[in-house]
């Protein structure tokens, strides 16, 4: 049976902390989670979460509240992300890569009173803590020793710092906090176009309807086991909670994804659905093949795109079926492929509740073939986000001619299948992150002897984008290619560095002195183009490696 809206609880229901509580009165010893092989059951979640939110609510913490999240992916982050729903506090989950400017940007512009982290991310938060005069709590998620009273020490941590740890502790019995289905659940940031990071406003019926759609698209059903290595602070890692949750089927929680022990662990945990976003297909295509391909329990990958130009042969190899679907943090999940019936290279059509179509610049709706901006619209209430937080101008931007603009190029064929060309803004993405160039730019300018700069996007092999930083020296400069990438990474998170660097005198211009990104685009690597990994470096997570 597919899932529907027709399916699901009533709309005022839908309150993420109600909604566990439900599935703990009617199931609560459902195995929901697995981490490290260990099963975590409903009423064990529940009950965990509500710990929790007491404590959480004993130190301050109030409805409206926004509390900032730094942690990796592990069963303490949903604990407290039902935890602050349940408290009608607003969670804003934070990319574990982000550090100093970026990370202050998001903290301030979300007003957060409140920051949890873990341990391994305290030099990160102290160094700018001092610079978020809002914040007024830091709470640790440590692996010391939970039996004293659990007061974090440090400079610039503020007056009332806790381990979350230690807060696990009182009553596991349900709350009575009245909280809405349209009430804020989370500011979840998004990469800029022409500007910062935008906070995009999730409230608790928007978060679970795209668990919903998700489970559309999956067919999600109870015997399902979904693999899920995204991190919480992107909604595809939530959205598949949500749409496990949502049939009792079986989330496996995996802290960071492996390529090369990838089916490995689907066969041991006998998983049937994966989401792939960026090149993750592209690096699984990648690894030689094995006589066992096809032996492995996975029946569908939801992937963000479909890698058209292997994509049969894939499907064949691993003995799997691709779905692609359509969407953002902003959107939804608004379409999806059909296999078997869709064109190859399509995204598909709309899902049930929403209205696609293709705008020229005008908002005009362009012909069948013609190029234009993808534009979205719901047809029930909260399935969108609710603006951007504290930018109304921008918010209306969005939303123009009661319309959600994607900043998304493609166009509808005759048969009213809908394809996907290019993006029309600034945005990069690579390893799965949105990028903003305006971000690159920014960081990149900060160094003493960068005049100017312009970040632009270049396709790589795996269907992603690379990173060109095209800068500007200051005069008598004699800054070095390597010595500006090492500033980038000391500065940047890892998946923003610009792998190319090319320095020019001046940058291209229009008549109203605007970069022109459309011709540093059109000239792409060219002979002075600086390639740190033809140069012996390569950009990862924990460092700059010699290859």
């Amino acid at each position: 049976m597919t899932v529907s809206y027709a399916d699901m609880i009533p709309m005022t229901d839908c309150v993420l902390g109600r909604i566990l509580e439900a599935k703990a009165q009617a199931a609560p010893h459902h195995p929901f989670l697995t981490w490290h092989g260990q099963n975590h059951s409903y009423g064990e979640l529940n009950g965990r979460a509500n710990q929790l939110a007491r404590q959480l609510c004993s130190s301050g913490v109030t409805r409206g509240d926004r509390v900032a999240v730094l942690m990796d992916s592990s069963p303490n982050y949903i604990d407290l992300w039902f935890a602050l729903a349940k408290l009608g506090a607003v969670e804003v989950p934070v990319n574990t890569a982000y550090k100093g400017e970026i990370l202050r940007h998001v903290l301030a512009s979300a007003g957060a009173s409140t920051i949890v982290f873990d341990e391994h991310y305290r030099d990160v938060v102290a160094a700018v803590a001092d610079e978020c005069p809002d914040l007024q709590r830091f709470v640790a998620n440590s692996t010391k020793d939970f039996a004293d009273t659990g007061d974090v020490e440090g400079a610039a941590m503020g007056s009332i710092s806790l381990q979350l740890g230690a807060l696990y502790c009182g009553p596991t019995d349900n709350l009575d906090i009245a909280v809405a289905h349209h009430d804020l659940a989370c500011i979840m940031f998004t990469s800029g176009t022409t500007g910062p990071s935008k906070g995009v406003m999730i409230n608790h019926h928007f978060m679970w309807s795209f668990g919903v759609n998700y489970g559309a698209v999956a067919r999600i059903v109870a015997q399902d086991v979904t693999y899920n290595y995204l991190p919480f602070f992107h909604i595809a890692g939530k959205f598949v909670l949500m749409a496990s949750m949502l049939v009792d089927a079986r989330m496996v929680l995996i802290p960071r994804l492996s390529i090369s022990t990838f089916w490995d662990d689907v066969r041991t945990c006998d998983a049937s659905l994966v989401v792939a976003v960026g090149g993750v297909c592209h690096m699984l295509n990648a690894v030689a093949p094995q006589a066992n391909d096809a032996d492995n329990s996975l029946r569908q990958i939801y992937a963000v795109p479909a890698p058209a130009e292997f994509q049969h042969e894939f499907e064949s190899r691993f003995g799997v079926e691709f779905v692609e679907g359509y969407g953002s943090t902003e959107l939804n999940i608004v379409a999806h492929s059909e296999p078997g019936v869709s064109p190859l290279g399509s995204f598909g059509r709309a899902l049930d509740g929403y209205e696609l179509d293709i705008f020229d610049p005008n908002d005009t709706p362009c012909p069948a073939g013609v190029a234009g901006e993808i534009v979205v619209r719901p047809k029930r209430p909260y399935t969108t986000l609710q603006g951007y937080y504290g930018l109304p101008e921008k918010s209306v931007e969005l939303m123009r001619n009661l319309w959600l603009h994607s900043g998304d190029q493609g166009y509808r064929d005759d048969n009213g299948w809908f394809f996907f060309l290019d993006r029309l803004s600034d945005s990069m993405r690579r390893r799965g992150e949105n990028i903003s160039s305006f971000d690159v730019e920014r960081l990149a300018n900060q160094h003493d002897e960068i005049a100017e700069s312009a970040a632009i996007a270049v396709r790589s092999d795996l269907q992603e984008d690379e990173v060109k930083l095209v800068a500007v020296r200051t005069p008598g400069s004699t800054l070095s290619e390597e010595a500006l990438l090492r500033y980038c990474f000391a500065t940047m998170p890892y998946f923003m560095v610009p792998r190319y660097i090319e320095f020019c005198d001046d940058l291209p211009r229009t008549a109203l002195t605007k970069v022109r990104k459309v011709e540093l685009r059109r000239q792409g690597i060219t002979a002075a183009t600086w390639d740190c990994e033809a140069n012996g470096l390569r950009i990862a997570r924990d460092g700059l490696r010699s290859i």
